[in-house]
This record gives structure tokens, sequence and C-alpha cells, in this order.
């Protein structure tokens, strides 16, 4: 179970205030008056960074450095441009729906040949599969991840490194700023094996920059001639270093801040996408009764000449006319959002809207899991109840948008630009493995206990059985 939930249960779901080493304060929000500040009106007020550089950039940096999640100000303006461009590009949308089709069949197939009645970890297929789909939209580059999580039950070098990075740094939460620089001076405990994997990760990384370079480069005449076009680069990377040559902002293009780019993308399409589809099929296990409502529904708008005309797999035309479908996934961010609380640092202190006084230098955290859980905005809070989302007097109206009460997405300017791509994703990769009649049976008695890290995964894994219909 979540620390965070259990220390809010305590506390009736009431904001409060943590006074940690030294003169640092933390303040966990609860008051939706205080988030609206935080997150649209007074946003500018409150973020990742403080002028002196400490914040996310400093604690994050081995794996983040400088990318969109890690900045503030200008820097993040500029990540921000290219990045909302880049996702409208019609090329782009349409290379995700294939690819999310493409690498679900591969999926299914692994799992009929080689997983069919045998115990699997649902997180660590997960994970593989995201990291496959968005290293080949992002990248054009396929690490073989899926393969050898389920025909060696092995999981590739670049992983590995990669979740424990994002786990060490946030050690630097926890620890008096003193210490972990200390460690990190001295080269020693984790921050010796820390320093070796972003090392290691950085390497693997640029690699993927130089190849994406050179293919460039020997494609010029062909980009030359259709310039004025973002639909002839196949991947965003390619697409990202165009942009960062057209903006006349040569430090966009730069190897080193690639590397950052590159890495901030695979935490988005690779780690809150994973956490989302585990807790998705957790909860599908044993629901046959809520299986059977989306397949219907999806094989209905699937044969509909109305719904963007007949298909055999989910598109973005076909998103809006699944209510109950988008129903269950938004159950799924309610229980089990991918990042459980996000803070930022208030850089001028501030009286919030419900009286709390907010040091300059302080941390205030959204803790966003203990919001879906809070039983004073829903009733019956720890239940599933997809139909909670649905138009009570009509369920085939559109789903209801997630409110901004709930910012799984965070929210205001600020708002995760990839979550319509990862709404699309689960759907696409449910109705795939769905149809083909794949199911996951939950084991009994596990440990539900969350890791320490940005975001939600299970210390012990998800443990099912691989079963298909007949």
């Amino acid at each position: 179970m979540n620390n965070q939930l259990e220390r809010m249960r305590l506390r009736n779901f009431q904001s409060s205030e943590l006074v940690l080493f030294g003169p640092t304060h933390d303040f966990g929000l609860m008051d939706q008056r205080d988030r609206d500040y935080i997150l649209r009106s007074n946003w500018k007020h409150f973020t990742k960074n403080m002028p002196d550089g400490s914040g996310f950039q400093e604690f994050l940096a081995p794996v983040l450095g400088r990318g969109i999640f890690a900045v503030d100000g200008e820097e993040w303006s500029d990540h921000r441009k290219i990045s909302s461009h880049l996702f409208a590009a019609n090329a782009l949308r349409q290379k995700m729906e294939t690819v999310f089709v493409q690498h679900s069949q591969r999926l299914i197939e692994l799992l009929t040949r080689h997983r069919l009645n045998q115990v699997i970890d649902l997180q660590e297929v997960m994970q593989a599969f995201t990291f496959e789909t968005i290293c080949e939209i992002a990248f054009g580059c396929e690490p073989g991840a899926l393969e050898a999580a389920l025909i060696h039950q092995e999981k590739i070098d670049f992983l590995v490194r990669f979740d424990r990075a994002q786990n060490l740094c946030f050690n630097r939460l926890v620890l008096p700023q003193v210490v972990w620089k200390l460690l990190r001076y001295l080269n020693v405990w984790y921050e010796r094996q820390l320093s070796e994997d972003s090392a290691e990760l950085r390497a693997y990384v640029l690699r993927i920059i130089q190849e994406r370079k050179r293919k460039m480069q020997e494609e010029s005449a062909a980009i030359a001639a259709a310039r004025e076009s973002d639909d002839k680069y196949g991947d965003i990377l390619s697409m990202y270093m165009k942009a960062a040559q057209d903006s006349k902002k040569p430090y966009l293009a730069e190897d080193d801040y690639l590397q950052d780019v590159v890495l901030n993308f695979m935490v988005a399409g690779r780690d809150t996408t994973s956490s989302t589809l585990i807790n998705l099929f957790r909860e599908l296990s044993g629901r046959p009764e809520v299986v059977q409502k989306m397949l219907r529904e999806m094989e209905d708008v699937l044969k509909s000449p109305k719904n963007a005309g007949p298909k055999t797999h989910i598109s973005w035309d076909h998103i809006k006319y699944l209510p109950y479908s988008n129903a269950v996934v938004n159950e799924t961010l309610r229980m089990y959002p991918p990042v459980p609380g996000d803070f930022r640092i208030c850089t001028e202190t501030c009286k919030l809207p419900s009286g709390i006084t907010v040091p300059k230098g302080s941390r205030v955290t959204v803790l966003v899991t203990a919001i879906g859980r809070d039983p004073h905005l829903w009733e019956n809070p720890d239940e599933f109840i997809p139909e909670r989302w649905l138009n009570a007097e009509d369920p085939s109206q559109p789903c209801k948008r997630i409110p901004d009460t709930l910012p799984v997405f965070w929210g205001g300017p600020r708002t995760c630009l990839g979550k319509d791509a990862a709404r699309l994703e689960v759907l696409s990769v449910a109705h795939s493995l769905l149809s083909s009649g794949i199911r996951f049976q939950l084991l009994p008695d596990q440990d539900d206990k969350i890791k320490i890290g940005p975001v939600q995964f299970y210390e012990e894994g998800v443990k099912v059985k691989v079963e298909r219909l007949t």
C-alpha cells in the first residue's frame, strides 16, 4: 500500500506540513483552492527549481538533466513549444497508431508462443513493452526489451540501470542535502552506483543520437526537397533536431542536450503508460463483466461506419466513442495514478487561499494518490467503479473528463502533452489483447507495496498467469 495514502488517512485527508532537515518545509496540499493557485493562477512562483539551481535539476540531473521535466522559464518554454508542435504533427499521430497495434500483435505472439499457461511478471513485461513503443516512435530503434522479458525472462541492461538510477536519485530527496552532496563528492555508496548508471545510460543514448544524425545526413537531399513538411521526419528525435535547428537556438541541438531530451521522453513514454497498463490489467483480472463490456463497446465502435469507418484497431478517431472503456481507464488513473505525488518549490513567501503561509524555498506537494482516494471527493473511493465516470441518465454519452480536482496529468500551463497519446496506447493495447482472448489471472496474496521512486511501481512486481480463451 502507498505510504502517502496511509498517512493521509490518518490525517483525514487534510493538508499537512512536515518540517524537514534544517529550515526546509514540505507542505502536502489537499485543498482544491491551493492546487488551483499552484497549478494555474500563480504557477510561475511554484517552480521545479530555485534561482540558485537547487531543485529538480540538481537531484534528478543524472537522469533528467535539462530536459522538459526538470527545467523552468525560457528553457522549459523552448521545450514546450517544440514538443507541442511535434504531438500535433499528423505523421507522428499516425505512426503512434501503427506502432501500438504492431507491438501489441508482437506481444500476443510472444505470450502465446512462449508463456501461455505460465506465470510472468506483468510489471516487467509492460515496462518492456512501453519501452519498445517509445523507442520506435521517438527514436526509430528497437532495443529488444520485450523479447528479453518474454523469451529469456531477463531485463536488458539499459532498463536495469534506468530504473535503478531513477530510484537512486530519489534517495537525494530523503537525505539532508549536505549528506548526499558529500557522498557525490567522495563518489561512494549509492552515489557511485548512480554515477556509473548515468554514464552508461548517456553512452547508450548518445549512440542513438549519433545514428539518427547519420541517417538524417544520408537522407538530407530528400529532406531538403520536402523541408516544408514535418511529415517527412519519421520519429520524434529527428523532428526535434530539425525544430531545434529552425529555432535558431543552437544549444537545443547539442548532443548533451539531446541526451536529456531522449531520457525525458523515455521516462514519459515508458514509465507512466506502463504503470497504467499494469494496474488496468490487475483490475480486469477479477472482473470478467468489465472485460465483456469493454470488448462489446470496442467491437461495436469498430464495426460502425459512422465512427471513422470500419477498422480492426482502435484509432484516434474512435476514442471519443468509447465512454465505458474511457471510464475504465479513468478509474484506473484515479485509484493508481502513475505519478503518486509531485512537488514544486515556492520562490516567494506567500499565503495560500486556504490560509497556509508557505515560506520561500519550501516544497509544496500535490498528493495525487491521496486525492484520488479522498472520501470527501469520491463515494466509495477504494472501490473500482467505472460507472462513476458515465452519465447516469445516458451512459452512451461521452465519458466525463478527469477533473481539475484530480491532477493526474498535472494541470495548467504544465499539463502533460502526452496524455492523449497515453490513453490511445492503453485503449489500443487493451483491445488487442482482450479481443485476441489473452487474459491475465492475478496470483493471490501478493504484496502491493510501492517502490520509492517518481512513478508508481510495485516492489515485488505483479505475478499473473497467462491464459488464452479458446
